[in-house]
C-alpha cells in the first residue's frame, strides 16, 4: 500500500513539475531506486528531503513547515499549482491563518 502511495506521489510530483523537470531529480534519481518496486519502501524523512528539493528547485511547488506529529515528524504543507497561482497564496499560508479548534 505505502509502495503505491509513493508512487502515486511521484506521478503526481512529476506531472505537476511541467517544463521545469529537467532541473530537478527525478524520484528515481532522488531515492536511487524506482519508486513502488518490490521491497523498496521510501523513508519518511527521505520524502520530505525530496519534497524540500522540489519546493526549492521549482516554481510551481510551496512547502511549508506547518508543525510537528507526536512522533517529532515534521509536517509539511506542499501546495502544487501555477506559477501565477503560487503568486496569491498567501492569505492560506498557515502562518497568515493559525488553525483554531
Amino acid at each position: 500500500m505505502r509502495a503505491r502511495l509513493s508512487l502515486a506521489l511521484a506521478l503526481v510530483l512529476c506531472g505537476c513539475l511541467g517544463v521545469a523537470a529537467q532541473s530537478i531529480p527525478t524520484p528515481e534519481e532522488f531515492f536511487g531506486r524506482p519508486l513502488g518496486e518490490d521491497r523498496f519502501l521510501a523513508e519518511y524523512p527521505k520524502i520530505v528531503e525530496y519534497l524540500r528539493v522540489l519546493g526549492a528547485a521549482s516554481d510551481r511547488i510551496t512547502v511549508e513547515d506547518a508543525g510537528q506529529s507526536t512522533k517529532g515528524n515534521d509536517m509539511l504543507v506542499v501546495v502544487m499549482t501555477s506559477p501565477e497561482n503560487q503568486q496569491r497564496l498567501e492569505p492560506w499560508s498557515p502562518r497568515a491563518r493559525p488553525l483554531s479548534w
